[in-house]
């Protein structure tokens, strides 16, 4: 990585990872290519989602190091998050430990040559776990859409609206984000979000608590709404294949 690099290009970077990743894992589906390039990079890249570690160099004095896990911290936030330069969420998210001019500061200026790991025996490293990321950023903006919209800029508060189940999705469906999905079911905007919300309920592993979940999610008033006027329409009379399209988007 360049020493001039800053926080803002390595999000570019790992989004164009993503879908390079993607465009594999499509070619290895379509039998179109050698599958150690199909399978392996897509396999590589999840363990890097799962969990990766940054090393903070031993020769670094207390401020130094203070510096250094800040930028740590600004660039496992700028990561997860699904819009750039959220400056005021990523403030929050530190306790406002810095502004959102000091956020922008670390985003933009040259970082140091950080060399991410998954090797476990790594010392002196912070681990960076995305789906703990998301956890964190989900209870964050779901606080602020209970707080007065007074105390965060407008696109905070749209950010908190729009995109909260995205990031629950990104979280394990065990039963106290399940409760908070039922919590905060009010604030779905779209039948997507509906698709999401279900799809992610049906990933809990204990068959009896996923079919429950399910069936109570789909008797909430808000998903009913969301579905209204969902037409089912079959692609042809010969096959069960469905396309489902709604006319209650918002």
């Amino acid at each position: 990585m360049r020493p001039n690099t800053n926080v803002a290009t390595i999000r570019t970077i790992v989004f164009r990872l993503k879908s390079i990743v993607q465009w594999a894992e499509e070619l290895g589906r379509s039998g179109k290519q050698d599958t150690s390039i199909s399978t392996a990079l897509p396999l590589r890249y999840r363990e890097f989602k799962e969990k990766f570690r940054i090393q903070i160099p031993s020769h670094l004095g207390a401020a130094e190091r203070e510096e250094l896990r800040l930028a740590i911290l600004v660039l496992k936030y700028d990561l997860c998050l699904y819009k750039p330069d959220m400056l005021d969420i990523i403030s929050a998210l530190m306790n406002r430990h810095l502004n959102p001019e000091e956020v922008s500061r670390i985003l933009h200026s040259p970082c140091p040559n950080l060399v991410p790991t998954l090797d476990p025996t790594v010392t002196n490293a912070m681990d960076i776990s995305f789906p703990n990321c998301h956890k964190e950023i989900l209870f964050q903006i779901l606080h602020i859409n209970r707080t007065p919209s007074s105390l965060y800029v407008p696109d905070t508060i749209d950010y908190a609206n729009s995109q909260w189940i995205n990031h629950l999705v990104e979280t394990v469906p065990d039963p106290k984000n399940v409760k908070i999905l039922f919590k905060n079911v009010s604030s779905l905007q779209t039948y997507e979000d509906v698709q999401k919300a279900r799809a992610w309920i049906e990933n809990i592993e204990d068959s009896a608590s996923r079919n429950e979940s399910v069936r109570a999610f789909m008797k909430q008033r808000r998903v009913s709404k969301l579905m209204d006027g969902v037409h089912i329409i079959l692609l042809a009379p010969s096959t069960p294949t469905l396309l489902f399209k709604s006319y209650a988007q918002s």
